[in-house]
């Protein structure tokens, strides 16, 4: 049991220094969930215009969303109070 444990200390060491910010990942789930839709509408050869439009106007909305994040992210790290910061960003999401 304590060869597993030093085993995966620099696992448990590399993953502390990546510091994935829980934004960061509801964003990444929804890049992917958009990226599904693509690949079920491509199979359903169900691309109008009007299904275009919309997707690539949430692709766009996505974007914009991982801008603010950005920015916003950067506040977080120069030392004003992370949980307002946060609440921010939880509503933007």
């Amino acid at each position: 049991c304590d060869l597993l444990v030093l085993g995966l200390m620099p696992i448990s060491w590399a993953v502390a220094r990546i510091k994935l910010r829980w934004y960061w990942f509801h964003l990444t789930m929804q890049v992917g969930f958009l990226y599904r839709e693509k690949e079920v509408i491509s199979l359903l050869d169900g691309w109008h215009w009007q299904v275009a439009t919309a997707h690539v106007s949430i692709w766009l909305a996505l974007a914009f969303v991982c801008w603010e994040c950005w920015r916003f992210s950067q506040v977080r790290e120069s030392g004003r109070s992370a949980k307002a910061i946060d609440q921010v960003l939880d509503m933007l999401l």
